[in-house]
């Protein structure tokens, strides 16, 4: 709920957040964090993950951070759905952001998410870490490109701040450098 309800208090009047959650007690933590915090009224959660199709997808629990949970072969079966049947679902409202950060599945997000990204031109929160991705048969290299590719400006997250637009070749050469996982805030490029 953190980001949650930062996000909710950020949005303006008239606007909400969409906050998806698949495990139950984060489930829990996230909806009573909301309440807590007076903003049920803007944001609505919806128990399940993002992904590339709508059905059931197998979360895989990790046991030991509540935060680690992931798709997998094997765990418990969890509501799938396209953010774009979501947003389709809602009426097809703006979006300004997309934050996503799903343990190496962000390229099935993305996959599932292209009506509304090609319509909204949102700015995108994505994680980017490796090793993750790599499990999905992604990498860092292949989903900067990506989104380098949709006209995406790439800024990294930093505890100081935010870096200016920067190469794939430089972000990538930041992600090493780390041997973790980097936030990138992706920015459209303005049309023009």
């Amino acid at each position: 709920g953190f980001f949650t309800t930062r996000f909710g208090r950020w949005t303006p009047n008239g606007a909400h957040v969409l906050a998806i959650e698949p495990e139950d007690l984060n489930h829990r933590r996230l909806t009573n964090a909301v309440a807590k915090a007076g903003l049920a009224e803007k944001v609505k959660i919806i128990k399940g993950v993002v992904s590339d199709a709508d059905g059931t997808a197998i979360l895989k629990i990790n046991p030991n951070h509540p935060g680690d949970h992931r798709l997998g072969e094997e765990g418990i079966p969890v509501a799938a759905y396209r953010l774009d049947t979501l947003i389709a679902d809602l009426g097809e409202p703006q979006i300004a952001l997309i934050k996503i950060d799903v343990q190496g599945a962000e390229e099935k997000v993305l996959d599932g998410a292209e009506a509304t990204l090609a319509r909204t031109r949102p700015a995108l929160f994505v994680e980017v870490h490796d090793v993750a991705l790599r499990d999905f048969g992604s990498s860092a290299d292949q989903i900067l490109r990506r989104l380098a590719s949709m006209d995406y400006r790439l800024h990294l997250l930093e505890k100081g701040g935010i870096s200016l637009a920067m190469t794939v070749e430089d972000a990538l050469s930041r992600l090493t450098s780390t041997d973790d996982y980097a936030d990138f805030l992706c920015l459209p490029e303005p049309a023009s």
